[in-house]
């Protein structure tokens, strides 16, 4: 039987101070701190731009995005996009749904699709010692798509799902239905599938518009938590059969309205005009300083705002409503206007007040104001670089539409270098552009674009 004396409390405690007493033994080991490497960007001769940035983090993110959005859809196969994202981590060349799922699980290894108006993105987050062996797995799922017809018809409730909750939710509603009155096809496009084209998506049109738009020269990989070489030679690894056919078409603005009636005590309206591209960084930063300088929503759960755009309406209605201004920039075209929700009863006056809030800009603008502006915007995109997912997609995204990146010293100068002029400039093109209304809900007093101009 062994003795157990050693184990009783009271000899215990004595001889763990004996032995913190002792020296720490002189290992020879010296504390080193490990390099980060800021943004890179190299171009490969397969026309696959790559974009990294190592943060010696221990979760590796790698995001390729695509120029597969919505936009390049076409009418005989609209919401084909939204079918092809639920086709993520579906049976390919190289695994079946099953060995896919189960061994990503295993390697604790997290894989998404996002589909956006211009790009489909598949992002990857890996601890850094599975990185190898999950690439096994991700790079054939993106690559090597098959489309088998009984996988197809397994998630079409998802997608019914989907679509059924999107038209639950009146403030997307609302947002679809203003891209499609602005732009009516291209960017005017939905990210949802049509009620009419669900389980219309087959094999033939999922595989006609993989293989037209999927092409090495029209994506981006971007990394976060690796070093430059290392993403090299894994988009050398990212290989396509034959080129994309599909065809980049101007976006063209055409503004309008659109009212949606349903039953509801509340009404939801967009007013927004055509604004700045991506493909001019001035303009649009200068829309986003602007956009800060008219508020935006509450930054703090529950919490109020004093921005200009809830002051004009505090003033005209003590019921509850939301307010906010809205800007969207894509490639070459943008939005810029705002968002309202409220009583029905109390639409036409929040809708008078605000569109004459945003039309007194175009008078000029405060420099206090615009330096408020240009601190909320730099916060805003601080903050969104805090969330990985989030940089490393945004890396990716720069990495496509402009063909360089900006690290944050580069953007705050960007930022810093806007002045009252570049925005009063980019206010009065927008207040004075054709506008594009949206509005849904119980439009018993929301009035029409031509009783607002």
């Amino acid at each position: 039987m062994a003795f157990k004396a050693i184990s009783s409390p009271t000899l215990q405690a004595p001889m763990l101070r004996f032995y913190s007493a002792r020296a720490a033994p002189q290992t020879g080991l010296r504390r080193e701190t490990l390099q980060r490497e800021g943004p890179r960007l190299t171009k490969l001769s397969n026309g696959i731009v790559v974009a990294s940035m190592e943060n010696n983090h221990p979760i590796t993110r790698i995001a390729l995005a695509v120029k597969a959005g919505s936009r390049y859809e076409e009418y005989y196969n609209l919401g084909v996009t939204h079918s092809l994202r639920n086709c993520c981590g579906l049976t390919n060349k190289s695994a079946t749904i099953f060995g896919t799922t189960r061994n990503l699980q295993l390697m604790g290894t997290t894989v998404t699709a996002t589909n956006t108006r211009e790009l489909m993105i598949y992002t990857m987050e890996v601890n850094r010692d599975k990185l190898k062996d999950s690439l096994k797995y991700f790079i054939p799922m993106i690559c090597e798509q098959e489309f088998y017809p009984w996988e197809i018809r397994d998630f079409e409730d998802r997608i019914k799902f989907e679509v059924a909750d999107y038209q639950q939710r009146p403030n997307v509603v609302v947002l679809e239905t203003l891209h499609k009155v602005a732009f009516r096809t291209g960017l005017g496009n939905s990210v949802y599938t049509p009620d009419y084209m669900i389980g219309r998506h087959d094999t033939e049109s999922l595989t006609k518009f993989f293989k037209s738009s999927f092409a090495t020269n029209r994506m981006a990989l971007a990394t976060v938590g690796m070093n430059h070489e290392s993403a090299v030679d894994i988009a050398n690894f990212f290989r396509y059969e034959g080129t994309a056919t599909i065809q980049e078409v101007p976006t063209k603005y055409g503004g309008g309205e659109k009212r949606i009636e349903k039953v509801s005590p509340y009404s939801h309206v967009m007013i927004a005009a055509n604004a700045a591209g991506l493909k001019n960084p001035k303009e649009s930063l200068s829309a986003a300083v602007l956009q800060q300088m008219l508020g935006t929503y509450p930054q703090i759960k529950r919490g109020m705002t004093r921005s200009k755009l809830f002051t004009a309406a505090a003033k005209a209605t003590e019921n509850p409503f939301a307010v906010s201004c809205l800007n969207f920039s894509y490639s070459d075209a943008g939005l810029f206007g705002f968002y309202v929700a409220g009583q029905a009863e109390d639409m036409s006056k929040l809708v008078k007040c605000l569109v004459d809030e945003v039309s007194a800009v175009k008078n000029g603008v405060d420099e206090k104001d615009v330096q408020i502006g240009k601190a909320r915007v730099k916060a805003a995109m601080h903050m969104a670089m805090e969330n990985g997912t989030d940089s490393v997609q945004e890396l990716a995204c720069q990495a496509l539409h402009y063909g360089k990146v900006y690290d944050a010293a580069e953007l705050d100068a960007l930022i810093d270098s806007i002045t009252p002029s570049d925005v009063n400039s980019i206010a009065k093109k927008i207040t004075n552009g054709k506008p594009s209304m949206a509005a849904v809900g119980n439009l018993i007093d929301t009035p029409y674009l031509d009783q607002i101009r």
